[in-house]
């Protein structure tokens, strides 16, 4: 008897965690179809565009993964910062394009690095995520720039300072929040993108 109801257990608790799986596998393809099907609807270029931010998060991803040992942290909030990223600059006719692919490179350096939780300290984790969004940003301007920064690319030098630094307690507080409404990690990522394509899509 006790045998039977292990087994019947067993089975129960498979079947929960199938479904769990095919929830959240629908939900995060139907973010990411969204998304491409968002950047596709302003032309080819904006595909491109795609392609380097998967670079930049593959990148960052692993070397920050492998020096830090947290591998799905740093995957999913590099992931879900690019994603956020690229919904942000998709569509804006930007003068600087070399901008555009800064940010990219900061989203996903500055996720992998803040999902990381590494340096542990939060005031730490944003003055290392600060400087990381600093450094990536003006290596983009100056490598794909041909002439002197302007002040609207400095202004977006010193955004991804802020904007870096601010993301390791953003990422505490969300995390904190999904733990506590017990919502799975993926399926919280794709309600906050899509959340944000619906809020651009208003109000651009």
């Amino acid at each position: 008897m006790g045998e039977k109801t292990l087994m019947d257990k067993t089975v129960s608790t498979l079947h929960s965690q199938s479904q769990y799986g095919l929830s959240s596998l629908l939900w995060i393809t139907t973010a990411s179809a969204v998304t491409l099907a968002y950047a596709r609807s302003f032309g080819s270029a904006e595909m491109q565009l795609v392609g380097a931010y998967a670079f930049f998060v593959t990148l960052f991803a692993s070397l920050i993964g492998g020096l830090t040992g947290a591998w799905s942290d740093t995957w999913f909030w590099s992931i879900l910062v690019t994603l956020a990223a690229l919904v942000a600059v998709a569509g804006y006719p930007m003068q600087n394009w070399e901008v555009r692919y800064g940010w990219g490179a900061v989203g996903a350096g500055c996720g992998a690095l803040c999902g990381s939780r590494c340096p542990t300290q939060i005031v730490r984790g944003s003055v290392a995520a600060a400087i990381l969004g600093v450094v990536l940003m003006t290596l983009c301007v100056l490598l794909l720039r041909r002439q002197t920064p302007g002040l609207l690319v400095q202004f977006d030098i010193i955004s991804a300072c802020i904007i870096g630094g601010l993301l390791r307690p953003l990422v505490e507080v969300i995390e904190r929040v999904r733990l506590g409404s017990r919502v799975p990690r993926v399926v919280f990522a794709a309600w906050l993108i899509l959340c944000l394509i619906a809020g651009k899509s208003l109000f651009s």
